[in-house]
């Protein structure tokens, strides 16, 4: 069973990413494992997880558009062991595109969290 959670609102500054990551923790706590996916250009949940964006080897941007597997690109066991990150880059600019990032992550985690510069959705697979 899932449950679809979104996160969405055209403004900025009206706490997405702060809800996206809060989210994510709550759901790691609760031993759902989760996935947040930057997908941001601006990088602020890779740097609100206490990363440098500019020092990462990989981002989501290797796996949609240079076709890296995903689970080289995430970064695992981010401050609580079910909470993982696929951190973004500033080379998303003009390269956003969720198709591959569907199929490569569907089987990864039971909670994906995905953040956009203009929205941010949520997408948790809870198990019953």
């Amino acid at each position: 069973m899932s449950r679809v959670i979104a996160i969405a609102n055209q403004k900025g500054g009206v706490g997405k990413t702060t809800t996206a990551i809060n989210l994510g923790a709550g759901l790691a706590v609760a031993e759902q494992r989760t996935l947040i996916v930057d997908m941001d250009p601006q990088g602020n949940a890779t740097s609100g997880l206490g990363f440098d964006k500019n020092s990462l080897e990989r981002s989501v941007y290797d796996v949609l558009v240079d076709g890296t597997p995903v689970q080289d690109s995430i970064l695992t066991h981010v401050h609580f062991p079910f909470l993982d990150l696929l951190p973004s880059s500033q080379d998303l600019v003009g390269a956003l595109s969720l198709s591959r990032l569907r199929s490569a992550t569907s089987s990864r985690a039971t909670s994906i969290l995905r953040i956009q510069a203009t929205a941010v959705l949520a997408r948790a697979r809870l198990r019953r």
